[in-house]
This record gives structure tokens, C-alpha cells and sequence, in this order.
């Protein structure tokens, strides 16, 4: 009689939404080779929920950008690590897995490793250590074993700086098959913008509720202005469920009212039909930028910070280091093999005088 496989069991923490479908491609990956049974326990969104995890929490609650958003929630975030470090000890899982929102799923990692260290844990997408507070790197060896790296050059950047070894596993929208044919649709029209009366401007301010909140206001006016100055524009704006009712408050003000549409078909939809993209760059919203650069890589396109006290530092460079916008200039982002993440990286191919 053959032995029973034993279940593998996995303990996963997401932070967004981009973690949570990160997550979940993993762990249907994981599916496919493995034979037996994969258990799920953690943190993540619906398309984890889908796979069987029943997550401790709502993932956005932990889902905050900026020094003000984390310190009004301090008190909640300590309770939800600690909880959430208990719940995965006691679980003892084969492997925890953390995925990007380091300020919340390193914290959790450095809470299991100091009560079992004999738990697996792996960083799946590094912190943005190459661009600042490279100290985080080499702090990384004592609770992360292993780091899966979506940009290639991460993998010497950790080396150079002491960190845990990593290896490049590249990123799921360079593969992405809905993507890639919104891409093709988007190659395929009729991209001369001064050919058509009106034009259509994609619009992404980002999946967390902290984020929308603070760029939903510049983002209108920012519409606003162009409306203002002659141009007939479709304001399209994807979003979450989850989230879709904060949005259509605080876009209700907008003097050019967006069509706000919700899940991925509609927001492909939207990439390959679109002549221009603004996306709000805090932090993971970087995936934004990186699925409208896909979608249409000649497309003009925006990263919009809006950067607090405090934070701001480690954006523009500090202490001599340079910062993310150092690395843009210097083309480091654009070093990928892959030429379609190279181009959405690249610096805007157009000017504004032609939207």
C-alpha cells in the first residue's frame, strides 16, 4: 500500500493586493508539482480566500502609506503582528512566506524566527534596499532564509550588501495572458492622439485606502486642468470592491466625473483603449505603473507621489545615499533582460504637449 503524502503546509502573509495575487499564483504554482494536499493559513485577499485561506484578518487593514496613516493606526498594527506571529507559531507551518508591505510582514517574520527558528521563511519581492536604507539588507539574513526577486538585478544588490541569498524569479505580469493580449489590442489602434477628438486617460490611484484617500484630490484637479485647457477627455478609473465606495465619494467632486469599473477584465479594458496613465507610485503601486507600461508601452504615463514629512527622505535620498529617483535617472530600473519590463520602466516616450 502507498504511504499518504503528508500535507504542505504554508503560512503566507500579505499586506495588498498585489501581494495577495502574488500570493496566490504561488500557491496554485506549488499546486501543480506538489502531490499531496497544500494548507493554507495567514493573512491575504480574495484571490488567496479563493484557494482555501481563511485569512486571520482583512488584509487592509494593514494596508497603510505614510508616517501619519501608521502612526494613527500604531496601537491596531502592534495588535495584528502579534496576533498574527501567534497564530502562525502555533500553526507550525512547513514555510512562512512574506510577501512585500515589509514594514508589517518583516515584523511578523522577526516575531516567528525569535520563537521557532526551526520555520522555513521566505521574502517573496525584496525591499527596495538597492535604493535606500541598504542596512535593512544585511538585518534581513537574521529572520529571512531566502529572498524571490522580481527585478534581476536584486539578486547581486542583496550579495553586495550582506543579504540573504535570493534568486530571480522574474515578475507574473511579463506573463500575464489577459495583459499581454490588452497589450497587443492597445499596439494595434490608432495611437496618433492628435487624430481624435477626444482621448482616454486611465487612471490608478493606487489599491489602499490610505493612498486613494491622499491622491484622490490631486488626481482631480490634475483632470481637471487638462479639461480646463481645451482637452475633451474619457476619464477612466479601476478599482477594487473592496475600496469602490471610497472612490466614488471622493471622486464625486470631479468636474470630469471618471467611469470608475471594477475587476480585471474592465481594467484591461481600459489599459488597451487608453492613449494616456497616471498611477499614484506609493510604494507597491509600482505595479500600476508596471501593468499600464505593459498594456501600452508607448503610452504617455505618470508616477504620482504625494510624499509626507518624514518619508519623504528616503524617496528623494538621505545621508549622501541615493534615492528612487537617483536609480530612475540612472536607468537601473530598466537593466531587465526582458525588454517589455525595460520599457515599462523607461522614462515617458512623449511629451505632454502631445496629450
Amino acid at each position: 500500500m502507498t504511504a499518504a503524502i503528508r500535507p504542505l503546509r504554508l503560512a503566507i502573509v500579505t499586506g495588498e493586493e498585489s501581494g495577495d495575487l502574488l500570493g496566490a499564483d504561488l500557491v496554485q504554482a506549488l499546486r501543480r508539482q506538489y502531490a499531496g494536499e497544500v494548507t493554507l493559513t495567514g493573512v491575504g485577499g480574495e484571490h488567496l480566500a479563493a484557494l482555501g485561506l481563511n485569512s486571520l484578518f482583512d488584509q487592509h487593514e494593514i494596508a497603510l502609506v505614510g508616517l501619519s496613516a501608521i502612526v494613527k493606526k500604531l496601537p491596531q498594527l502592534i495588535r495584528r503582528i502579534s496576533q498574527l506571529a501567534a497564530a502562525i507559531i502555533a500553526a507550525k507551518p512547513d514555510c512562512l512566506v512574506i510577501i512585500d508591505s515589509p514594514d508589517f510582514t518583516h515584523r511578523v517574520a522577526r516575531k516567528v524566527r525569535a520563537a521557532d527558528p526551526s520555520i522555513p521563511i521566505i521574502n517573496y519581492i525584496s525591499p527596495s534596499v538597492w535604493a535606500w536604507r541598504p542596512e535593512r539588507a544585511k538585518a534581513m539574513r537574521a529572520y529571512v532564509d531566502h529572498v524571490l526577486a522580481i527585478l534581476p538585478f536584486e539578486v547581486q544588490a542583496l550579495k553586495d550588501l550582506d543579504g540573504p541569498p535570493a534568486t530571480y524569479v522574474g515578475h507574473r505580469l511579463v506573463s500575464h495572458t489577459p495583459l499581454l493580449e490588452a497589450a497587443k489590442r492597445n499596439r494595434a489602434r490608432d495611437t496618433g492622439l492628435g487624430d481624435r477628438a477626444e482621448k482616454n486617460l486611465v487612471v490608478l490611484p493606487g489599491s489602499r485606502r490610505s493612498e486613494i484617500t491622499s491622491l484622490a484630490e490631486p488626481f482631480g484637479e490634475t483632470v481637471d486642468l487638462l479639461a480646463s485647457r481645451g482637452n475633451r477627455i474619457n476619464v477612466v478609473l479601476p478599482t477594487l470592491p473592496k475600496v469602490e465606495p471610497l472612490v466614488r465619494r471622493l471622486t464625486a467632486s470631479w468636474k470630469v466625473q471618471p467611469r470608475i469599473v471594477v475587476g480585471e477584465p474592465e481594467r484591461l479594458e481600459a489599459f488597451a483603449e487608453a492613449d494616456a496613465a497616471g498611477a499614484g507610485a506609493r510604494s507597491c503601486s509600482h505595479g500600476s505603473i508596471l501593468q499600464a507600461g505593459l498594456a501600452g508601452a508607448d503610452l504617455p504615463r505618470s508616477a504620482h507621489y504625494d510624499l509626507e514629512c518624514g518619508a519623504s527622505q528616503y524617496h528623494c535620498g538621505r545621508a549622501g545615499r541615493p534615492g528612487i529617483f537617483q536609480y530612475l535617472r540612472a536607468g537601473r530600473l530598466a537593466c531587465a533582460p526582458d525588454r517589455a519590463i525595460a520599457r515599462a520602466w523607461s522614462s515617458t516616450q512623449r511629451t505632454a504637449r502631445e496629450f
